[in-house]
């Protein structure tokens, strides 16, 4: 049965049990700090994208903003979020601290679920989420018209696979927004850059992805990139805090 393939929204009351990735301001709560404040750069971190009446497949959700964002657009939104039994795709770093940081972000992720669901109550949306996997996403889903990946792909071991799965079931459009390499210079080559190493602790990010690299590889998925922007965004190690400015870039391609 289709209807199974979604999650129940759940009742959350207490905002205190909730987490947030990006900045908003709920109906009703007031603004919650996330890492990213988007709310004045959402058209351009998206990109130039008609999502009127589009069926939209989002990788990744987090707490919502860009989910809510793009259905305030006209979409109909189908988010695939891990569910609670499938961990993220984690660098196996070997710390002896690891097990401890690893519940540490089980308690974020469930909080970052808590966020989403109790945003989606305030704003009254009609997205669905599936809970799962983007390295499996079933068939039942159906098609969609746009895929939009927004700072998910560098959390995977596989990135391009993930790409691959959404191209499958996307009539027209992709949606990649990715960090700017800082150690990459102009003109690069296309590649995926492995963050974490022995000394950086990074267990939470495998990879920079070049823009180079998804112009050569949209193309082999039937995709060609119509548009591409850099844009810098302020993340804030600490939620309400000052932010770092980080370089992103937008790529959109279309199916030829």
């Amino acid at each position: 049965m289709v209807d199974a393939l979604y999650a129940e929204p759940r009742e959350i009351t207490d905002p205190e049990q909730c987490s947030y990735y990006h900045s908003m301001d709920i109906p009703g709560h007031g603004e919650v700090h996330g890492f990213f404040d988007l709310r004045s750069s959402v058209d351009e971190y998206l990109g130039p994208v008609d999502f009127a009446g589009k069926r939209v497949l989002e990788i990744g959700p987090g707490s919502g903003f860009l989910t809510f964002e793009m259905e305030k657009r006209g979409a109909e939104m189908v988010c695939v979020e891990l569910s609670e039994d499938k961990p993220w795709d984690y660098v196996p770093y070997q710390h002896p601290q690891f097990d401890e940081w690893l519940e540490g972000q089980r308690e974020y992720m469930h909080r970052q679920r808590n966020g989403f669901w109790y945003a989606h109550a305030a704003v009254q949306s009609k997205a669905r989420v599936h809970y799962g996997s983007a390295y499996h996403l079933p068939k039942e889903l159906g098609r969609f018209q746009i895929a939009t990946m927004a700072a998910v792909l560098l959390h995977n071991r596989d990135p391009l696979g993930i790409i691959a799965n959404c191209a499958q079931i996307t009539d027209e459009r992709l949606v990649i927004v990715e960090q700017h390499d800082r150690q990459q210079v102009e003109g690069g080559a296309a590649d995926l850059r492995l963050v974490p190493n022995r000394d950086n602790q990074m267990v939470h990010t495998w990879w920079h992805i070049s823009p180079e690299l998804l112009r050569q590889y949209l193309p082999v998925l039937g995709f060609q990139v119509v548009h591409e922007s850099t844009h810098v965004e302020q993340f804030a190690s600490v939620p309400g805090e000052a932010g770092e400015p980080l370089e992103h870039f937008t790529l959109i391609a279309d199916r030829r």
